[in-house]
């Protein structure tokens, strides 16, 4: 059975209701400062950055999946996330029944550039299937839009690269979907070991699975960016990454499939990597669409260890805890929040005081470089060697709360990744 691609991408809607036309952007004669015949002059723009303190900024989503009906659109009721302006689908019963719960408005495919062109959004968020997020992105950043994209980046190194470009080309920012770089448990577990509460980390160790569902879009072909090394592998990468503070040299993996199991015919079941840090630390991890749910990670150090679980999750409660040789211990449960909330304020934040968001272009690439080098080591059973230049990573003072919704909004025609 075909992967369902749930709107996000393929094909155009019509007819849907509130499926809109939007205006294009003012003639040359009409823009401020010229009078279009038989009007006084309009009065000189504000600068964007000026603009963007007066009101809200105004967002689009791309791509109406699980992900984005159930945690995305609902963020924007979080106070400073920015105002929904519109959706964008190709589905008319999504686009009549989403616009009217969000009270935004829905276009489709067929009128995206004009959207894009319009002065009427000031950031889109791409949640489409891996393997369109270069082109939608490229899209709107070449129309002078900021974007923050799911992650993956991309599929490859080589369309992170196009996107990081296509931005710095039209002078706006691209942050890429790291919600986790903004959540309290995870931050709370960098600092504690920034502050050297474990001695000097010596290894991490994780596992992410649950059980996917037949037609879901992550059964996609692997160059399509479907499989599980890019869905929920760069969780465990980005984790490593993040709480050891530094990049790895090295990268070395296996993938295993079970016989027989129709959902793997395109991607593994399961990847096994490890990945060689400096100084000797080792990060293990080991990921499947196969096996029941299991989300944690674990690091020890020196003088001490440091568990979270579960670690990788959108609305759960997570239960942080670590021990050390002094008996300095933590034992925490950390409440659920809003986590796509969190990403909106922040990226908020970053255009209104135009500063460089932490999980940006670069972040995304090196992510996706050690995918494909754990891909690269599993085909030729060798170790990979990464190139990675050092970099910013995330720290306590990133962290945004908003209150998690009190309720799972109703989904429309769209199912979620798996079962446990």
């Amino acid at each position: 059975m075909k992967p369902r691609l749930e709107d996000e991408g393929e094909g155009q809607v019509r007819g849907a209701a509130r499926v809109t036309q939007v205006k294009g952007r003012p003639r040359p004669a009409q823009r401020a400062g010229r009078a279009a015949p038989g009007r006084a002059p309009d009065p000189p723009r504000q600068s964007a950055a000026r603009r963007y303190m007066q009101r809200p900024l105004r967002w689009a989503v791309v791509g109406m999946g699980h992900f984005a009906q159930t945690h995305v659109l609902p963020a924007f009721r979080a106070r400073g996330a920015g105002e929904l302006r519109f959706i964008v689908t190709e589905d008319p019963t999504k686009a009549r029944a989403l616009s009217r719960a969000y009270d935004t408005e829905a276009i489709d495919y067929d009128h995206l550039e004009s959207m894009l062109r319009s002065d009427e959004v000031d950031v889109v968020y791409v949640t489409v299937p891996n393997h369109r997020h270069r082109e939608l992105t490229v899209r709107a950043l070449r129309a002078g839009k900021h974007v923050l994209c799911e992650k993956p980046m991309a599929v490859s190194v080589r369309e992170c690269r196009e996107m990081a470009q296509a931005a710095e080309e039209a002078g706006v920012k691209l942050m890429i979907g790291y919600r986790l770089h903004f959540e309290k448990a995870n931050l709370a577990a960098v600092d504690l070991i920034r502050a050297g509460r474990l001695g000097e980390p010596r290894f991490f160790s994780s596992a992410f699975s649950f059980q996917v569902e037949p037609d879901n879009v992550r059964t996609l072909p692997t160059h399509e960016g479907g499989g599980v090394l890019y869905d929920v592998g760069v969780y465990c990468i980005n984790a490593a990454r993040s709480l050891f503070g530094e990049e790895p040299v090295c990268a070395t993996a296996v993938s295993a499939s079970r016989p027989g199991d129709g959902r793997f015919e395109d991607n593994p079941e399961q990847v096994s990597a490890v990945l060689e840090f400096p100084e000797g630390k080792l990060a293990s991890f080991v990921v499947s669409f196969g096996a029941a749910s299991v989300n944690f990670y674990t690091v020890a150090g020196t003088e001490g260890s440091l568990s979270l679980e579960p670690a990788y999750s959108l609305a759960s409660p997570m239960h942080l805890v670590m021990t050390t040789r002094k008996g300095r211990n933590v034992n925490r449960r950390i409440d659920k929040h809003d986590q796509v909330a969190a990403e909106l304020v922040y990226f908020n934040e970053c255009i209104r005081d135009d500063v460089e968001p932490e999980p940006s272009a670069e972040e995304g690439i090196a992510d996706v470089a050690i995918v494909e080098a754990i891909l690269r080591s599993a085909r030729e059973g060798r170790p990979i060697p990464l190139g990675l230049s050092p970099r910013k990573h995330p720290t306590g003072a990133q962290a945004r709360q908003r209150r998690a919704p009190a309720k799972t909004p109703k989904v429309v025609s769209a199912s979620g990744p798996g079962s446990s």
